[in-house]
């Protein structure tokens, strides 16, 4: 198992170029870590805004790595990365279950078939 460790904000940035490839936005997987990253225990140890953890079953922390590459496609005009992720779970397009225990809890343990079509490339909407 891999914890996802999601970001539900938008970081920005004054200029639109560093805003688009050095700043995280929603659903922007951030980390992952294993899954004794987080007991599940979230009356002792709970998830503080702006984090969200996603434990997900049927993968391992090495295949969930994945999700960290950044978008380095080339640009032509200078050949520096695209955005920070390549992949992003939007929460907005969860079921609205699952975006109503993640707003109460920050946590939501799931299997990698069922999280699997919701990890998307950001920019061809490929799923993950």
């Amino acid at each position: 198992m891999a914890i996802l460790v999601l970001i539900t904000r938008d970081a920005s940035h004054v200029d639109p170029e560093k805003d688009a490839r050095g700043c995280y936005k929603t659903g922007d997987i951030v980390a992952v870590h294993d899954d004794s990253a987080h007991d599940g225990d979230l009356v002792r140890n709970p998830v503080q805004a702006p984090w969200v953890l996603i434990k997900v079953a049927g993968i391992t922390k090495a295949q969930a790595e994945r999700v960290l590459e950044p978008d380095m496609e080339r640009d032509e005009a200078d050949g520096r990365r695209l955005t920070r992720r390549k992949f992003r779970l939007n929460p907005a397009d969860l079921p609205a279950g699952v975006r109503q225990t993640i707003a109460r809890d920050r946590y939501y343990e799931t299997t990698l078939a069922q999280v699997r079509n919701f990890i998307r490339n950001k920019r061809t909407g490929a799923a993950f």
